[in-house]
């Protein structure tokens, strides 16, 4: 942009540097925090995956009869999966 005068075209150059600049560091910080912030996706799959673990080893136990006490926990645990 040409606005006539070689200080104000440098003040105006750098005002507008500084705005590129500055919203340059709010796309990274966007971009960052996307990356780092799981999905509600990712966040079942994880539950999902430690109770089917948890339920795999309540059935290991109820097949070595060292889980009598937990009663049909296990049975419900596997018919939620």
């Amino acid at each position: 942009m040409n606005v006539g005068h070689p200080i104000i075209g440098i003040d105006f150059a750098n005002c507008r540097r500084d705005d590129i600049l500055r919203q340059a560091e709010v796309d990274r910080l966007v971009a960052e925090a996307r990356v780092a912030r799981p999905t509600v996706g990712t966040l079942r799959r994880k539950v999902g995956n430690v109770l089917v673990r948890f339920g795999e080893r309540l059935q290991g136990a109820r097949e070595r009869r060292l889980a009598d006490e937990l009663g049909e926990s296990v049975g419900s645990l596997e018919l939620a999966r």
